[in-house]
């Protein structure tokens, strides 16, 4: 249809052309009054091409707009010449006739290089692109915007390159390049901001909000779809503002989609229901806005949304109501279908059909799904459009073999699938085709090709997270992608527990090693350029070398179309790799906590066993996935049991939030008052869930060292209850019920945390002989109160100012602690207790003490710090930041942060606790303790100086120190001049501080 149809408006085309040209010369010396007239109806052609352009009419954009263009090259009209040429070239490519679209632009190209019209230029050459892009020819696409970038200059050309920026943005998001991506979008944006355009700020906002929504962060794309919604309010004229609020509300629909799948992945079904009713809701008012402004492009993005949309809810729901969303959405994909077949928009047609294939499956009409996804293979490949065919038969697989039980239908289109990611370097795909295929294999009961499937989409999807550097990338996109992770580790659990394999189970922490220690160490590398401390610059400079090589090799092959050049260019990266490999090999030998950093390695069960855990100790490592958790425990004999646990990550973030939710409402409650909703049988029921099920392996054992992951970091586990009420509450006493539990802290050895086992390999220890060190450097208070009560504050790094409260308590507790220590120690108090004294002097004392406020940078961890005194002439506090502490060297034993909420960090999926317990543990600590969340002065003070009291006496026994403080806080009694005593027996003042042991 499309091609007869094609055939028929190139002869009007023709005959338009020919007739004008014949008559070219008499209009061009015809009366002005007579070229005026011409004139005039040229620019009501173009008007009326234009206006079907803006309609969705791709089709009827070539009649009028071809005739305008004879008439104003016949009258020399060269501005009205351009524009036309670009409205034809950009009609042909939605009709998919990217031949002649390629013409028109490049005759466009042609007339500004003959005129010298250098933004014509360029904005011919981005409209090249998009042909190109459309071919999915990515590498020339993104040559031309190239171009057209280095053409335009700013302020005056902001939108065109604000449009070629959007463009590469795209093409690196489908690629997996997402740090490529967030530049351009970002700078596009910029552009936006600068031009004060409340549309164009509006549409750099939804770029960048659907880049975070590729990435994984749907939450941070929901507020920028939201804040588009703000800047569309803004736009004065009403057909525009309904298209840009259409766009916006389009994208924050899909947004609260994802949201509402996440929702259901964690099993909260009347929670994600109802978000995908607001998403539903999103959607229709879009698709009213879009109708409004007569936008039909975009109404079928929304149409195509709403078919997703319901067949997502359809899956949630069961019965009648699964089958009546089944339907809404087969409907809605059918509109899509025919809306685009009006607009003879091929591309659409055939994600039109996507949808409906899906809808089909799921109403069990199976045939008739297949040959809707055979239809739109059928589409993708007449375009060029691999991914598209990938997808097409990924779903064939999934959604029409699998569901009818051919599993050997099921696979042989999963590798047509895989084949053709592979090909195109889509390995976020190919790890999904991997997982897929996993699981199908072990429902067919072949464990080994389903533990090779399930590793190979590790591998891809690190493949795709490699490429990362920003940490919050990193972050958000590993958050949403531990599937495969979770799958191996479920699958080797599930043969552990039938066959007593034990290296099963070994394979299983190892992958649950891998995940955390990748994930967690990857992330600094967004902070390697500045991480450098110890390293001499010879090993910098050559491992930068290598690292430039490779990127400029990867880019190379990524670009390269010749096959016989891309041998030569895969080859030549062989042979790199092997250099690096060596050179790692070399860095592991001579800076191995720096190799680490880099190049992480997550131990074996065998170098755990033997080489980390001492004699009585016990590893309890955690691995909190979605469908359930994983608790491996290991002693001096290897993997003793591998437990699972009924809970995964959402009910046990749930449960961790509710039960800390009183240590963090006391900050704005400003009283007391709030701890006593601290639920007991909460802390009984995680105790039963993550504890209870290590009893009887850790009977007799000295010490427990517990590796946590996800939400379990924000849990120290000493608070949690064994057993309700064996003591008799205390009358007259604020919190004497909270005397009667027993503990976990009581109830079990003394209790160690680590970041990842992997971490406390002995041969990331910094040897040091302690000769000439001091016993304790201690700095307290450096922010007090300045006269008349006005608080002091410091600056982050994104210019956010925080206000601080003095810390009288603090400067006590570190005299105290430092009375313990006599000789060889030095303290600094307030205004003393400088950045630059803890630089120059940290890395000559044995033990280290900063009673001091912690800040937390969320979005970016690495420029979380710790405060220090103002500088000379100034009132705020100077910023020590996590990415600086990596560079100092220490020696020190003991490192203690008695500050506020140092800890925690950022909690993700596979993200370990990421902030600066791990910054002084590279940095050369042996042993850390940190607070977990805001903590009280008078029983810190209390805790800390009985727990260096302890140490002092056995310094070895840290973790016993630790405890026996507690108890002795536990059992302390605070009286008042006034009113009943106030019992320490709340874990709020006994239990915030947790030790983290390093290698």
């Amino acid at each position: 249809m499309t091609k007869l149809f094609s055939i028929k408006q190139r002869g009007i085309v023709a005959a338009a052309l020919l007739a004008l040209a014949i008559a070219c010369p008499a209009l061009a010396a015809a009366p002005p009054g007579e070229r005026l007239e011409r004139k005039r109806e040229a620019d009501l052609l173009a008007a009326r091409a234009a206006d079907a352009f803006l309609q969705g009419r791709y089709g009827d954009v070539l009649s009028p707009g071809t005739s305008a263009l004879a008439i104003y090259e016949a009258i020399g009209d060269e501005a009205g010449e351009a524009n036309v040429l670009h409205d034809l070239g950009r009609a042909e490519r939605k009709l998919a006739n990217y031949r002649e679209a390629a013409r028109w632009h490049q005759r466009a190209l042609d007339l500004a290089l003959r005129n010298g019209d250098r933004a014509g230029q360029g904005t011919a050459l981005i409209d090249l692109g998009d042909v190109h892009e459309r071919r999915k020819d990515h590498p020339g696409a993104i040559s031309f915007y190239r171009k057209a970038l280095e053409l335009l200059r700013l302020p005056e050309d902001w939108r065109e390159a604000g449009r070629a920026l959007r463009q590469i943005g795209d093409i690196y998001v489908v690629r997996g390049e997402f740090e490529d991506a967030y530049d351009a979008y970002g700078r596009a944006l910029r552009y936006a901001e600068e031009g004060r355009d409340p549309a164009a700020i509006a549409e750099g906002r939804d770029y960048t909000g659907y880049f975070y929504r590729q990435l994984g962060d749907y939450e941070k794309a929901a507020d920028l779809h939201r804040r588009a919604l703000e800047a569309a309010a803004e736009i004065p004229e009403a057909q525009e503002r309904s298209r840009t609020r259409a766009r916006a509300l389009n994208h924050l629909g899909l947004c609260t989609a994802k949201l509402a799948s996440v929702a259901a992945t964690g099993e909260d079904v009347a929670a994600a229901a109802k978000q995908y009713r607001e998403a539903v809701r999103l959607e229709e008012e879009a698709l009213r806005e879009a109708r409004a402004a007569n936008d039909r492009w975009r109404q079928g993005y929304v149409l195509r949304a709403l078919a997703q949309i319901h067949r997502e809810l359809g899956e949630l729901s069961s019965g009648a109501d699964a089958s009546r969303e089944f339907a809404e959405s087969l409907a809605r994909a059918d509109e899509a279908i025919a809306l685009a077949g009006e607009m003879k928009e091929k591309e659409w047609e055939g994600l039109g059909l996507h949808q409906k294939g899906i809808a089909l499956a799921l109403l069990g009409r199976h045939e008739e799904g297949l040959a809707a996804f055979r239809e739109a293979i059928g589409i993708w490949e007449a375009a060029g459009d691999l991914q598209g065919t990938g997808q097409a038969w990924q779903m064939i697989a999934h959604r029409i073999h699998e569901a009818r039980g051919k599993d050997p239908e099921a696979l042989e289109a999963y590798e047509k699938a895989r084949g053709i990611f592979e090909r195109i370097r889509a390995f976020e795909h190919v790890a999904a085709v991997h997982l897929s295929q996993g699981a199908l294999f072990e429902r067919q009961g072949e464990p080994g090709k389903a533990k090779a499937s399930y590793l190979a989409s590790i591998e891809a999807l690190e493949s795709v997270r490699s490429r990362l550097t920003s940490e919050e990338h990193k972050i958000a996109f590993f958050e949403r992608r531990q599937g495969p992770y979770e799958a191996l580790i479920s699958l080797l659990a599930r043969l552990y527990r039938e066959g007593g394999r034990r290296e099963d189970g070994a394979l299983a922490l190892h992958v649950s090693e891998r995940a955390r220690g990748r994930a967690m160490l990857d992330l600094l590398q967004g902070a390697s350029s500045r991480i450098r401390g110890g390293v001499d610059t010879a090993t910098i400079a050559r491992e930068a070398d290598i690292r430039a090589r490779l990127r400029s090799l990867s880019g190379e092959l990524l670009r390269e179309r010749d096959p016989a050049k891309s041998v030569a260019l895969k080859a030549a990266l062989d042979r790199l790799s092997l250099e690096q490999n060596g050179f790692f090999r070399e860095l592991e030998r001579k800076y191995p906590s720096y190799a680490r950093l880099k190049n992480p390695r997550p131990l074996t069960v065998e170098e755990i066993r033997g080489n980390v855990l001492g004699e009585g100790e016990r590893l309890l490592e955690y691995f909190v996935g979605e469908g359930g958790t994983f608790l491996f425990i290991v002693s001096r004999n290897g993997l003793e049991a591998l437990r699972s646990i009924p809970a995964g990550k959402r009910e046990l973030a749930a449960k961790v939030v509710a039960l800390r939710r009183p240590f963090e409402r006391i900050k704005t409650a400003g009283s007391f008052q709030e701890l006593e909703k601290f639920d007991l049988a909460l802390a009984h029921d995680l105790y039963d869930l993550l504890l209870a099920p290590a009893e009887e392996h850790v009977r007799g054992a000295t010490q427990i060292l517990i590796v946590p992951h996800g939400p379990l970091f924000h849990l120290p586990f000493e608070l949690l209850v064994r057993d309700v009420g064996v003591r008799p509450v205390p009358e007259g006493v604020i919190f004497g019920r909270f005397e009667t539990p027993r503990y976990a802290i009581d109830a079990f050895p003394p209790m160690a945390y680590a970041l990842s086992a992997s971490l406390l390999d002995p041969e990331l220890r910094r040897t040091t002989d302690g000769a000439g060190m001091g016993a304790l450097l201690a700095f307290g208070n450096p922010t007090p109160e300045l006269p008349g009560g006005k608080r002091r504050g410091v600056r982050m790094r994104r210019g956010q100012r925080i206000l601080l409260s003095g810390l009288p308590n603090a400067e006590r507790e570190a005299r105290d602690v430092a009375s313990l220590y006599g000789d060889g120690t030095n303290v600094y108090l307030g205004r003393d207790a400088t950045k630059e004294r803890f630089l120059a002097e940290a890395g000559r004392y044995r033990s280290l003490l900063l009673s001091t406020h912690g800040i937390l940078d969320e979005r970016e961890p690495m420029y979380s710090g710790l405060v220090f005194a103002p500088r000379p002439g100034e009132e705020d506090g100077s910023l020590l930041e996590t990415h600086e502490i990596f560079n100092i060297r220490l020696g020190a034993d003991l490192v203690t942060l008695s500050a506020c909420e140092v800890g925690l960090g950022r909690i993700r999926d596979g993200e370990g606790l990421i902030g600066m317990g791990q910054a002084f543990l590279y940095a050369g600590a042996s042993s850390l303790v940190v607070s977990l969340w805001s903590v009280y002065d008078p029983s810190t003070a209390q805790l800390i100086t009985g727990f260096h009291g302890h140490v002092r006496d056995d310094p070895a026994r840290k973790a016993r120190a630790l405890r026996e403080s507690k108890l002795k806080t536990f059992g302390t009694r605070e009286t008042p001049e006034s009113g009943p005593p106030l019992s320490y027996a709340h874990p709020f003042f006994w239990a915030p501080f947790v030790l983290f042991r390093g290698p």
